[in-house]
């Protein structure tokens, strides 16, 4: 499923290295958005049956929608897993063999994303992401971000029916909102392979609309973890997502906030006892919460009340430093 809107000049090496795969039994539904450049009469030209060329919008003056589109998909596919991909990334060739194959190895996989090379408009590689790839990592993960890759993306087309397929009200942070409600229908996963190249630009939605990005994620992060941890209510884990993310202009004190991290940390702990994976995203997690919270102290220096309540918070995570008035004023 590859939704598109003025896809050239990348669209064609994200189409070749679908066709290329080496794992050959499937569709590629392309569905065009009102595209006004060379897209349509590239992918009419496409000489292989299965690529199907669906056009939504006749229209290049009316944007359908990425929602829109993907649900548009969903009703369209007819195999029982669906892969995402992205009119300017690139699948490796044995993206889809690696993926299904841990659909057959673990019956209860509802979604699975891929490692991934960041390459820029040239195609150079920038990086490598390493994502954590337990179910219980990429829950806890889910507390504060999206767990997985989404182009890089498969999963099962029943159960993301069920779940009410991708929400226009998120219409910047579709992955996100759809990750934590097709959740409830099965684990997810992360292959430990790299298994796609990601093209980051200036003119990705993440770039061009970070700010309502930003904040439909808040909602979504405080949504779900309200909704799965007892004792966490909506704007408690707001407050802990605002902190840790860094998102946006932190109110002058938040009493507590370790505490509701402690609480979901230990909710989560209980649930998968032993889970060293865990462990590692917790400890990661609660790292930046620290480093956030000794930050904010020193940026309140000047207020004796504020600067208390973010070195309260810090120390309730771990930063035991034995006179931090004095470590303050010698970081400051």
């Amino acid at each position: 499923m590859l939704p598109v809107r003025n896809g050239m000049p990348f669209l064609p090496l994200a189409v070749d290295s679908i066709l290329e795969q080496t794992f050959q039994d499937f569709e590629l539904l392309v569905i065009d958005d009102g595209s006004s450049d060379e897209t349509p009469a590239y992918l009419k030209s496409v000489d292989d049956p299965r690529l199907v060329y669906i056009r939504i919008n006749r229209s290049p003056d009316i944007v359908s929608g990425l929602t829109l589109v993907l649900n548009e998909g969903l009703k369209r596919a007819r195999g029982d897993l669906v892969a995402r991909m992205d009119a300017d990334d690139i699948a490796n060739n044995d993206r889809f063999k690696e993926q299904i194959a841990m659909f057959e190895i673990f019956p209860r996989l509802v979604a699975a994303s891929v490692q991934f090379d960041r390459i820029d408009e040239s195609g150079q590689v920038i990086d490598r992401n390493h994502d954590f790839t337990a179910d219980s990592a990429l829950r806890f993960y889910m507390l504060f971000s999206p767990c997985m890759l989404h182009p890089g993306l498969m999963f099962k087309r029943e159960q993301a029916l069920l779940a009410g397929g991708y929400t226009a009200e998120f219409d910047v942070a579709e992955d996100y909102e759809f990750y934590t409600r097709i959740a409830k229908y099965g684990t997810f996963a992360n292959s430990d392979k790299v298994l796609m190249r990601y093209r980051t630009s200036k003119n990705s939605v993440s770039s061009r609309k970070a700010e309502r990005q930003l904040r439909q994620s808040s909602i979504i992060a405080s949504r779900y973890a309200s909704s799965i941890i007892d004792g966490i209510t909506f704007d408690q884990w707001q407050s802990v997502r605002q902190v840790c993310v860094g998102a946006f202009p932190v109110q002058s004190h938040v009493p507590n906030i370790s505490r509701w991290f402690r609480i979901a940390s230990k909710s989560f702990e209980a649930h998968f006892p032993e889970d060293r994976e865990l462990r590692v995203c917790v400890r990661l997690w609660m790292e930046r919460l620290r480093s956030r919270c000794f930050a904010l102290a020193k940026a309140n220096f000047a207020s004796p009340y504020r600067c208390a309540f973010w070195l309260f918070n810090a120390n309730n995570l771990g930063f035991k430093i034995p006179n931090p008035l004095k470590a303050l004023r010698i970081s400051s």
